[in-house]
């Protein structure tokens, strides 16, 4: 009888998705402010923060409902660091107030508008920032989860040992090309930081469902301008930990020479029982 007990508990157990995640933000090698912040685990970094000492790590339950967010800020002086803070100190606000919509578009554009006004504020003419913002989960059902981004920081899903770009670039990348354009670095064409007088942001979304052993990285260029696709694929394959191998990632774009801020945040996708 001891048998048929133990098979009833094993068909009382249910599997569940459960996201292993890393993040780091690092200054970089040549410049001297970190404009990039993030959001991740309740937290995002101080207006005028630099490099991380360590590289912050969490685990969740997909069904609790997660989001993470990174935001590369641009801008002269100090505008890009209050354009990318302001979006993530406003991001963890919504969330603590429990008030964030399950609708991409709308987060987005409450974030916007958070980063105007303190452009106001500050009386800061033209400042802004990149943003990808990832949710996994919350509801049992298909396309819970999404990644809506604006700019050109990108992101990737890797599954199945292949290495797949999951955004999309708002940039004249397009426009420099047919004008035969090559020696010059693609302008934003949408970002966090414009008017909604001047111009109705449209971010790129796209709807998942997360599935056991994909990872999802988030990062500002200053990795992949540094870091090629392929070396990020072959460490993302690498049986280590996702601390490790964000470590691993940091420490390339800095053996690179390490031009820009560098920011990730890395999630990783395991079936476990419950």
């Amino acid at each position: 009888m001891e048998w048929l007990r133990s098979l009833w508990r094993d068909d009382t157990k249910r599997s569940r998705l459960v996201v292993r995640m890393a993040a780091t933000t690092h200054t970089g090698k040549v410049r001297e402010a970190n404009e990039d912040n993030f959001f991740f685990d309740g937290r995002y970094m101080s207006r005028d923060h630099q490099s991380l000492d360590e590289i912050y790590t969490a685990e969740k339950v997909v069904s609790d409902g997660i989001i993470v967010a990174l935001f590369d800020g641009m801008g002269g002086e100090t505008a890009g660091e209050l354009a990318s803070y302001t979006a993530a100190r406003s991001l963890a606000d919504i969330e603590n107030q429990k008030e964030t919509s399950n609708q991409p578009e709308e987060l987005v554009r409450m974030l916007n508008r958070e980063v105007c006004a303190q452009g106001k504020v500050e009386k800061i003419s033209q400042m802004g920032s990149t943003a990808i913002i990832c949710r996994f989960g919350g509801e049992e059902k298909e396309k819970s989860s999404w990644i809506a981004n604006l700019g050109d920081s990108p992101a990737y899903v890797f599954s199945n040992g292949e290495l797949t770009l999951l955004t999309h670039a708002h940039t004249n990348a397009e426009f420099l090309q047919k004008c035969g354009i090559t020696n010059r670095k693609p302008g934003l064409t949408q970002f966090l930081g414009i008017s909604e007088e001047e111009f109705q942001l449209e971010p790129y979304v796209r709807y998942f469902s997360p599935q056991n052993q994909e990872q999802y990285l988030m990062c500002s260029d200053g990795l992949t301008d540094m870091v090629a696709e392929e070396e990020i694929r072959k460490i993302l394959s690498e049986k280590i930990t996702v601390k490790e191998k964000v470590q691993n990632l940091l420490t390339l774009a800095l053996d690179k020479g390490g031009r820009d801020n560098i920011t990730m945040i890395l999630c990783e996708i395991w079936e476990g029982i419950e």
